[in-house]
C-alpha cells in the first residue's frame, strides 16, 4: 500500500520520531510520504517518508526528489527520511511524490 498524505502536525519535526515508530510497527508494508505545513506567513513544509526494507522505492530518494519541487533538501535512509522546503509549489511536490511512487511500485497511490 502506498499513500501520500497531509499530516496535521504543524510542521513539527519533533513529532516525527514517535509517528515513524508507530506507523512502521502497525503497517510494516506501507509506503508513506507525509507532509505538514508549518504555521506562519513564510511557512516551510516538512516532508517525511517511510518505506519497507528491500522496497524498490527508497524513502531518501523519494523525499529528495519531492523536495526538489519546493527548493528544499532532505536526507535519511532507504527506510525513513525527512526534509523541508518552501510552501510554494506544494501541489507540484505532492503530484511528483505520487508519480514517483506509482512508477517505482506499479500501483495506485492513495491520498
Amino acid at each position: 500500500t502506498t499513500a501520500v498524505v497531509d499530516v496535521d502536525i504543524g510542521g513539527n519535526g519533533k513529532a516525527l520520531q514517535p509517528l515513524f515508530k508507530a506507523v512502521s510497527k502497525e503497517f510494516p508494508a506501507l509506503h508513506l510520504l507525509g507532509y505538514s505545513k508549518a504555521d506562519g506567513e513564510d511557512a516551510k513544509v516538512l516532508f517525511f517518508a517511510l518505506c519497507p526494507k528491500d522496497s524498490a522505492l527508497k524513502a531518501n530518494e523519494w523525499v529528495s526528489a519531492t523536495l526538489a519541487e519546493v527548493g528544499g533538501k532532505g536526507g535519511g535512509t532507504p527506510q525513513n527520511a525527512q526534509g523541508n522546503g518552501g510552501a510554494e509549489g506544494l501541489d507540484a511536490a505532492v503530484a511528483k511524490a505520487e508519480e514517483l511512487a506509482a512508477a517505482a511500485l506499479g500501483e495506485a497511490v492513495a491520498n
